[in-house]
This record gives C-alpha cells, structure tokens and sequence, in this order.
C-alpha cells in the first residue's frame, strides 16, 4: 500500500486525476461484464432448462403418435362393396355398422362417394 501511495506522490494532480478515472472506467466495465456474464449463465441455463422439457414433450408425443395411428382403421374393398350392397337395400345406417364393422360416419363417406382412405386388399 506503501508503495503505491508513493507512486501517486510523485505524479502531478493531472496525472492524479487521469488515472483515478481510468481506474473508475475500469471498475464500471468490470461491474458491467460482471452483470453481463451473471445475466448471460441465467439465460444458458433457462436454455437448457427449455431444450429438457421441449425433448421430454417430444417423448411424450412419441408415446400418442403410434396410438393415433392405431386408431386409423383401413377398410377393405370387400367391405365398402358390402356398405354399397346394404345401401341399396335399404338397411339402416346402424344395422349396416353392426354387420360390416365400420362407423356409420364411414358408411356416410362412402354413401357420399367421398371415402378416400387408402383401402387395404381382401383378405
């Protein structure tokens, strides 16, 4: 401390006061890229935080996406030619569902002419 005291003796009041200000300049900047660094590992880490829970969800979708697709029930051509058939004879929406084993919105579909899933061969 000593020595240092006996460096700013021996410098003029100019000199002084310039690095007085060079070391407040020094102290802001350091304080700054303090804050800087503190704010910059807050924001990597709610980063990281999100990428976790974004690849969890993802996980979880995963699990739905072949249930989803097992509900997507195909239908033969034999059975859209047995909806057709029982249409002609006047069977209720409902007893056709039961016989054929199909929704009665499908049974609408093909009625309507507007059934365009991708049919699976007789078996």
């Amino acid at each position: 401390m000593r020595i240092y005291r006996d460096f700013l003796e021996g410098l003029s009041k100019e000199e002084r006061e310039e690095l007085s200000n060079q070391n407040q300049q020094a102290r802001k900047e350091y304080v700054e890229y303090k804050t800087y660094l503190e704010m910059k590992s807050e924001l990597e880490n709610e980063v990281n935080r999100l990428k976790k829970e974004l690849h969890s969800t993802k996980k979880e979708l995963d699990k739905y996406k072949n249930t989803y697709r097992n509900f997507q029930k195909q239908i033969s051509d034999y059975q859209i030619e047995e909806v057709k058939k029982l249409l002609n004879q006047n069977y209720s929406y409902r007893e056709i569902s039961s016989r054929v084993g199909i929704s009665i919105k499908t049974i609408s579909l093909i009625k309507n002419g507007k059934y365009n899933k991708q049919v699976l061969p007789q078996e």
